[in-house]
């Protein structure tokens, strides 16, 4: 028994030294690879990007991507090296409202030099995003895509980021915006809204749903995507948003209680999807379908998924 014993322990002890041995090789033949392609490699784990949204889930922060640096980095002295000089690996920021932290990682952040960055604040409670670090200001010309998190009490009467939309006006290279539960202006003009490209608002206020489908000019807006958990009503005022956004392509609506005012067409959208389009009043399903039927070689109506999907022609 005990010698039986002590020869099942010693081929799991030649197993796992064989493992090692062949990570040890691995390593050395990656290592023999040139720093350009070895650099190829790094970027290529990170150039899958998650999906642009996560309907009817939380939204997925990308801190991995930065933890994936550091990975990289601290594996061996020739990693590291390749690594700090490879722009491509610190274009994605991720930062909560822990001081020292943050102003870490925006240092970190400048390895990027002069590429456009990917910056992601989640907040919780009553935290504000670190913006006095000299490094800060520097970021705020070369972000160009911008995820700002709120993870606290959305229901609180302060807003957790007071005055947000002067805030976000000084990210000047800023295209593609998503705001999960945080309150912002979007009736009064402000070049931010004739920057973006991309906007997609999560919120669980009737109210700020409204105030996103009834926005100031988007003349570079190609994607808007509206998700509202509230039980209340939001009205859609179809030519308002169509004249707002002459631009747009994609169009996503989680709503659970939409009516629609007003028939208007437009000439540039692709993609439209509305879901929980069974709980719809029944003028708009009405509306909306007649609209989008004009335009579409495919109409799919699937009740029982609670999801209509809309894809107009490109004539």
């Amino acid at each position: 028994m005990e010698q039986e014993l002590l020869s099942n322990m010693i081929q799991v002890s030649r197993g796992e030294t064989r493992t090692s041995l062949n990570s040890t090789s691995d390593l050395a033949f990656v290592n023999r690879l040139p720093t350009e392609m070895l650099a190829k490699i790094f970027v290529a784990f990170l150039s899958h990007q998650p999906p642009p949204y996560y309907l009817g889930r939380s939204y997925g922060i990308s801190k991995d991507c930065h933890s994936w640096s550091l990975v990289v980095a601290s594996v061996c002295r020739y990693w590291r090296d390749v690594a700090l000089k490879t722009s491509q690996l610190w274009r994605r920021i991720y930062l909560t409202g822990d001081e020292d932290r943050a102003q870490l990682r925006i240092q970190q952040a400048l390895r990027a030099k002069s590429l456009p960055v990917h910056l992601t604040i989640e907040l919780e409670d009553d935290e504000q995003p670190t913006t006095t670090h000299p490094s800060f200001q520097t970021l705020e010309h070369t972000v160009k895509i911008f995820d700002l998190c709120f993870s606290g009490d959305v229901f609180s009467s302060e807003p957790p980021i007071k005055n947000a939309t002067a805030w976000l006006e000084r990210f000047t290279s800023l295209e593609r915006l998503y705001i999960g539960d945080i309150r912002f202006s979007t009736r009064s003009p402000s070049p931010l809204w004739d920057r973006l490209t991309h906007l997609h608002v999560q919120t669980s206020s009737n109210a700020e749903a409204q105030n996103v489908l009834h926005l100031p000019d988007f003349p570079k807006l190609i994607s808007l995507i509206v998700e509202c958990n509230s039980d209340y009503g939001v009205q859609l005022d179809l030519p308002t948003l169509f004249s707002n956004a002459p631009n747009l392509i994609e169009l996503i609506l989680r709503i659970g209680n939409l009516a629609a005012d007003g028939e208007a067409t437009h000439e540039r959208l692709e993609r439209v999807s509305v879901y929980d389009f069974n709980t719809v009043h029944q003028e708009s399903d009405t509306l909306l379908s007649r609209h989008f039927r004009k335009r579409s070689e495919h109409f799919l109506n699937f009740r029982y998924f609670a999801v209509l999907v809309a894809r107009a022609s490109p004539t």
